[in-house]
């Protein structure tokens, strides 16, 4: 059994039953809902112009998926699954999905309704590309949907370009002698943070312990803050530093906007910029103003490293309300390079307290997505050091 959620349900019935949507009728932004209760989430996406489709049998779901396959129809933005299917069900489903060419790269999420280590470990048991409790916003899931394919597309280009074939992982365009070198720095690289972060957070233990009384007593509010950031291939997670603003600073950016310091990309308009700095930023506490000039803020991203949701060395993760605006193809190749404490644009600029573009600042994230390796890493380490005091208020 299957719904279209639509003003026009007749015409939808006889389209369903011989499967002949047109791009026009489907629109660009329709879903595949598989479950029982998808038909919440389902209802609150169509007034964010998404159509839906559902389904209650993952089978029934992949049949009508693999027939528009065949025929060359148009394909949904994404699968929307409930998760009360067990895990041996979503992965043969998903598995299948994987295996036709047309559908390997549509991005299946997970909908639970408590997100706890059970559901989390099913996701990764059935291989699904992502999982959230139905408490999801339906904003926030337009921008998953958006992220996993703009991450399944950048992942297939970087197949290209390391000369191997995007159906296959395992099948290479031509000989890789050095591919042996390139698994071998990763995995040295991830090494090496997990050393750092951990004798780090020995080391600084007393350090953090300080800064974090004064913060209780410089200002009413926790002392962390916690926000949601945009890493390698648009992943999302909770991101740490030690609150250095006001606590209702993230209501106040809209009102701030005029004082961004980077400029939008093409116009001119700061207003269209994808990166937001504010120079003597008023949100900014007096403690605060000194934990950032002096680099103490960022600490917390030790826990980070360690978590595996940063490096030492990368893109510095960007809030989710900078990442939206950086999904088409020239800027999304930031984001292949893993999320960092340090990196290439905070040691080429930040240190010296020049001006930058946003231009300027997706050049170098992008020189560094494709250049970055273990050598490197240590270098950028090294030139890190003398950058760590500013001489901006940032």
């Amino acid at each position: 059994m299957s719904v279209v959620f639509t003003s026009h349900l007749a015409e939808v019935d006889r389209m369903i039953a011989d499967a002949s949507f047109t791009k026009q009728q489907t629109g660009l932004q329709s879903l595949l809902y598989i479950g029982e209760n998808s038909i919440h989430i389902c209802a609150t996406m169509v007034g964010h112009g998404y159509t839906g489709l559902t389904f209650k049998s993952l089978r029934k779901a992949a049949e009508w998926l693999h027939h528009r396959a065949e025929e060359h129809q148009p394909l949904p933005q994404a699968v929307i699954c409930d998760d009360y299917f067990g895990a041996p069900g979503l992965k043969k489903f998903i598995a299948e999905l994987r295996e036709n060419k047309a559908l390997k790269n549509l991005p299946v999420v997970l909908l639970t309704e408590k997100l706890d280590k059970v559901s989390r470990c099913k996701a990764v048991l059935a291989a699904a590309d992502d999982v959230h409790d139905y408490q999801l916003k339906a904003e926030d899931l337009a921008f998953r949907i958006v992220s996993l394919r703009k991450a399944k597309a950048l992942a297939d280009k970087r197949k290209v370009a390391e000369g191997m074939d995007p159906a296959n992982d395992r099948v290479p365009l031509s000989p890789q002698p050095a591919d042996w070198l390139v698994r071998a720095s990763s995995v040295a690289k991830r090494l090496i943070d997990i050393a750092a972060a951990s004798v780090g957070l020995v080391l600084l233990s007393p350090l953090l312990l300080i800064v974090a009384v004064l913060i209780k007593l410089d200002s009413k509010g926790p002392v962390f803050y916690i926000s949601k950031r945009v890493g390698r291939n648009y992943r999302v997670f909770d991101f740490y530093k030690f609150r250095s603003m006001r606590t209702d600073a993230d209501k106040m950016v809209g009102q701030l906007a005029h004082l961004n310091q980077y400029e939008g990309p093409k116009d001119g308009n700061k207003k269209a910029a994808g990166f937001v700095k504010i120079a003597n930023d008023p949100r900014v506490t007096e403690l605060g103003r000194f934990l950032r000039n002096t680099s103490i803020d960022e600490l917390p991203q030790l826990f980070n490293i360690l978590k595996g949701d940063m490096s030492l060395v990368g893109n510095r993760p960007l809030p989710v309300y900078e990442a939206k605006t950086l999904t088409q193809d020239q800027w999304a190749m930031r984001f292949l390079a893993p999320a960092g404490l340090t990196g290439l644009w905070q040691v080429s600029k930040r240190g010296k307290g020049g001006d930058m573009s946003v231009e300027e600042r997706m050049q170098l994230d992008i020189q560094y997505a494709r250049e970055h390796n273990i050598v490197k890493d240590i270098e950028l380490i090294l030139r890190t050091f003398p950058a760590l005091v500013q001489k901006e208020n940032v």
